[in-house]
């Protein structure tokens, strides 16, 4: 038989002369049009994308899992679009690599760049940055220091920690929300969280309309503003201990006066306390621990003095009332532990390797904590304000006093994919040496072994 494509002779014919089947001959001659393929365009090249919803970084951890809050902003700095705006508020800031790129991208794009950060800590890389961007706020770009708590008077920090961009890659309108400062502090001896998310236009809006005041840096009559959606609610809030606050409606913000607002005849002005009056402890198999109790989870860096109190007997009883309740703890005040171990609540502490270290003013040396939670969650799956939902409140509230005075921000995520993502979270760092048995001893060291 003869082989495909050989000729009478046995000698192989070029495959490029085989024209649909047939080889050149005599009665067969070689066409004089060949036929022709349409080149395959190259695929366009993709924008950047951001990383979106929550992630948490391990302290203890590779380098990578250490700077995943760093990297997000980091990323999103570098891809920042021309003529695009960022705007950062944050408590502290010392990185030297997000300050390279700030100053990249407003040289070489024309990136619009402000910053807002707290007083107490100074920084190198802060003051580069202000000689850089200028200190005047009415600019395109600026760095201010605020007095104080940016919207309020006398004590208080600006405490809040959001890094959002107009236009960076492919994503607009993206907010960055993190309980963790850009400092190389809080990668390398913090457990932090940081959460994303793009193109909410009314949000982005609302956080604008929050930064302009900040960047004023005067006391405001309407000192919390809230965003409201379905699954996502934003407050930002600067409180005196009797200010009152409610929800706005529908996909809004609304600002409240603490001063014309009327007091309610009972219950507590604490909006943490509020959120626990709204819990019950009975709920369907689908919510809580699956055996209809509501499930409530803390992790919270500092719960002490008295604003404390109130809380700790509210989660007590919560516990009393059939709760399931455990809390991760980092720096709580003696009255805390004790209202809470003799209700029953399980507890592990977050804090390791006891010495001196500054204050997180930049004040003085202080013994503390080298590693610790920096974390600051309220996680509750089962009955709240009488349906079964699965929610995450979380941002850079303390559940101490000080944080009445502060300019913070917190995040109500709803649905179970968030809940799930953070309950996660808190799982592992309770199975593992992220934390230890809470006994009141400040003399633990290093882990024992890595922690992963």
């Amino acid at each position: 038989m003869q082989a495909d494509g050989a000729t009478s002779s046995g000698v192989l014919a070029p495959v490029g002369q085989i024209v649909n089947g047939l080889l050149p001959s005599a009665t067969n001659p070689t066409p004089t049009t060949t036929t022709t393929t349409t080149p395959t365009p190259p695929k366009a090249k993709q924008p950047w994308m951001p990383d979106l919803g929550p992630a948490f970084n391990n302290p203890l951890g590779t380098q990578k899992q250490k700077y995943v809050v760093n990297t997000r902003i980091l990323r999103a700095v570098k891809h920042a679009r021309k003529g695009s705006t960022i705007r950062f508020s944050t408590y502290s800031f010392d990185r030297q690599d997000v300050t390279k790129a700030l100053l990249k991208v407003h040289k070489k794009r024309g990136v619009n760049v402000q910053i807002v950060v707290n007083h107490n800590v100074i920084t190198p890389n802060e003051l580069k940055l202000q000689r850089k961007l200028g200190k005047n706020t009415k600019s395109s770009s600026f760095f201010h220091i605020c007095k104080g708590s940016c919207r309020g008077k006398g004590p208080g920090n600006e405490h809040g920690k959001i890094y959002s961009f107009t236009a960076t890659g492919g994503a607009r309108d993206l907010i960055i929300e993190s309980s963790g400062n850009l400092t190389s502090g809080a990668a390398a001896g913090q457990w932090n969280d940081v959460y994303s998310i793009m193109g909410n236009t009314r949000l982005f809006n609302t956080w604008t309309k929050v930064f302009n005041q900040l960047k004023r840096d005067k006391k405001v009559k309407k000192r919390t503003i809230v965003y409201k959606s379905k699954q996502l609610s934003v407050r930002w809030h600067r409180l005196n201990s009797a200010a009152q606050s409610t929800p706005a409606t529908k996909d809004s913000f609304t600002t409240i006066s603490a001063r014309k607002k009327k007091k309610k005849k009972s219950g507590s002005s604490d909006p943490v306390v509020r959120r626990l009056d709204r819990v019950s402890c009975n709920t369907n198999a689908a919510h809580g621990d699956g055996k209809g109790h509501t499930m409530i989870r803390i992790i919270m860096y500092a719960w002490f003095g008295n604003r404390s109190i109130p809380i700790a007997h509210k989660v007590a009883a919560l516990k009393k009332a059939g709760c399931n309740v455990e809390a991760i703890l980092t720096e709580p005040g003696g009255n805390t532990v004790s209202i809470l171990r003799a209700a029953g609540v399980p507890m592990r502490d977050a804090a390791w390797n006891y010495g001196e270290k500054m204050a997180t003013d930049g004040s003085k040396e202080v013994w503390g904590p080298r590693l610790y939670c920096h974390l600051k969650w309220l996680l509750i799956s089962g009955k709240y304000k009488h349906k079964n939902k699965d929610i995450v409140f979380a941002g850079s509230e303390n559940w101490s006093g000080i944080s009445f005075a502060n300019d913070e921000v917190t995040f109500q995520l709803t649905g179970g994919s968030y809940y799930k993502a953070y309950l996660g979270q808190f799982n592992h760092m309770w199975t593992t040496n992220a934390t230890h048995a809470e006994t009141g001893r400040t003399d633990y060291g290093w882990p024992p072994k890595p922690w992963n």
